[in-house]
């Protein structure tokens, strides 16, 4: 790969900034001169690409930003979310316009279930087609647009996933130590199925009296959280650990944990998980961007359709079958979900685009 500065304007447009992204903006600054733009939230600090915020119009749940398409004339190209609600994005495809659109995404609803509801696949097609191109989270929805007819090498994938720098000897430690917590990590919300994990765990306690459960993140639903483990009688045995972010302080807890749960919902979570050799649990039908389809069940986590406590207790009474899929999901994501792979798949995507508009 060519690791040169090229000198193009890139603009990517974005609700907010989390940090999980900062190294993704920091590797596509190092190649091009980048300016993120975003509605909602704060600036990141101490980051070397350009931040705009925009100021939104919104009706209901639908996203106007007025003079998008006169801002965006100050780059060559533009990434922006492929999401029905931010009509000015997606109004972009149909204008005229001197740069070159990329729609970034799921790709397919997701709200209810991963394209559950296919009531607007027919404007996503014809918005894929009006765009430059498109870069998705996933081979499945990938391959749905290949059903569609839109050409291979307008509809591409960046898989979704989130930066891990592992300790020293970490996957050594690991596959040496003891497995004896639950883990979940994201953030705190109802669909989450969070009560349902603890009922699991208090199902379990007794049978496994040193199994522990470990709650990483922050949201909405933290005080409901608080006051379930308050209320059990093995709260001496669940621990909440905020929001953390540096991976060594992850690393602590992921290195004993014997798989990571998260009953409604399959998202980055998946890969952070895999990415410390951790299996991933959650319902068949959890929500999800996509990225519950790198869960191959039985081999790098399991799916379950309404017994948690069943599959908890299967898990934890086959240790060497945890193994086995911890090793297979560790060397997974790092054969083929690092945040290199999808940077490249990026910068590849940006340069098919260009060489196609030349």
């Amino acid at each position: 790969m060519n690791h040169r500065h090229t000198g193009i304007r890139l603009l990517i447009l974005q609700k907010r900034l989390p940090t999980f992204r900062i190294p993704l903006f920091e590797a596509l600054s190092a190649r091009y001169t980048l300016t993120v733009a975003y509605t909602d939230g704060a600036a990141l600090d101490r980051v070397s690409f350009q931040q705009t915020r925009l100021t939104p119009t919104r009706l209901g749940s639908l996203v106007i930003l007025k003079g998008l398409a006169t801002y965006c004339q100050n780059f060559q190209i533009v990434i922006c979310m492929f999401d029905l609600h931010w009509l000015s994005c997606i109004a972009l495809a149909f204008h005229p316009r001197p740069f070159r659109l990329i729609l970034w995404g799921a790709g397919l609803s997701t709200s209810a279930g991963f394209q559950r509801y296919k009531h607007f696949d027919w404007l996503r097609s014809l918005i894929a087609r009006k765009a430059d191109a498109v870069l998705l989270y996933s081979e499945v929805a990938q391959k749905q647009y290949l059903n569609w007819g839109l050409p291979p090498t307008q509809v591409t994938v960046a898989p979704n996933t989130i930066a891990t720098k592992l300790p020293s000897h970490y996957w050594q430690r690991r596959r040496e130590g003891v497995k004896n917590k639950l883990v979940f990590i994201g953030t705190m919300a109802p669909r989450k199925g969070i009560d349902t994990l603890i009922k699991s765990f208090e199902l379990l306690a007794t049978e496994f009296p040193k199994l522990e459960l470990h709650f990483i993140g922050d949201g909405p639903w933290k005080t409901q959280l608080t006051s379930l483990i308050e209320e059990s009688e093995f709260s001496s045995r669940m621990y909440c650990h905020g929001q953390l972010e540096d991976d060594h302080s992850l690393s602590s807890i992921f290195m004993e944990a014997s798989a990571c749960i998260s009953p409604g919902q399959a998202g980055l979570a998946v890969l952070k998980s895999f990415s410390f050799g951790v299996p991933f649990i959650t319902s068949r039908g959890a929500i999800t961007g996509g990225e519950r389809f790198n869960i191959i069940d039985g081999a790098t986590g399991h799916f379950y359709d309404q017994d948690l406590t069943h599959c908890l207790r299967q898990c934890l009474i086959n240790p060497q079958d945890m193994e086995r899929m911890s090793t297979i999901a560790f060397h997974y994501y790092w054969a083929h979900r690092t945040q290199l792979q999808m940077v490249a798949e990026f910068e590849a995507a940006i340069q098919r685009t260009l060489n196609r508009s030349s």
